[in-house]
């Protein structure tokens, strides 16, 4: 593959969009450190994951240009060598890839954490789930139905 101005403009767009998923999944796993999930929380997780899905949308789109220009599909391998054999990048593209591959292997890493967390807390809310189940069900034991659908008055009784 010829080593172009515009391979290297592409890969370097795609190293920042990486770079940004990356901090984008960071901050997704941060936010999932806490004990108890509530509402304001799910919005901020909620916001993290819709960022990430719109990065994720731009590689996508940025790779489809790419290969509509009729260029290779897949960004050089690391270890390629310059025309001279000596291994050194041209314009950087080389470290373009290892950020690339570095950011990758990070999110893999971090999505395994994340996943863990998420099924850390649906434990925890189907615990409770059921528990409220248990509390609701043992309660309606002591609370007759038909009796509770006439209301009376403490002088009807008399």
């Amino acid at each position: 593959m010829a080593r172009t101005g515009a391979t290297c403009d592409y890969l370097n767009a795609r190293r920042r969009l990486f770079l940004e998923m990356l901090a984008v999944t960071e901050d997704l796993n941060d936010a999932l450190t806490i004990e108890e999930v509530t509402s304001d929380n799910l919005s901020i997780i909620d916001s993290l994951i819709d960022a990430r899905e719109a990065l994720m949308r731009e590689i996508d789109t940025l790779d489809e240009r790419h290969r509509a220009d009729g260029n290779v599909a897949a960004p050089p391998d690391l270890g390629e060598q310059d025309a001279a054999g000596t291994g050194q990048s041209e314009d950087g593209i080389d470290e373009a890839v290892a950020d690339i591959k570095r950011a990758t292997h990070a999110m893999v890493a971090l999505q395994q954490q994340i996943d863990q967390r998420l099924q850390r807390h649906k434990s925890r809310a189907e615990e409770r789930v059921r528990e409220v189940r248990l509390r609701r069900s043992s309660l309606s034991g002591y609370y007759n139905a038909e009796v509770a659908s006439r209301p009376r008055y403490v002088d009807a009784r008399k």
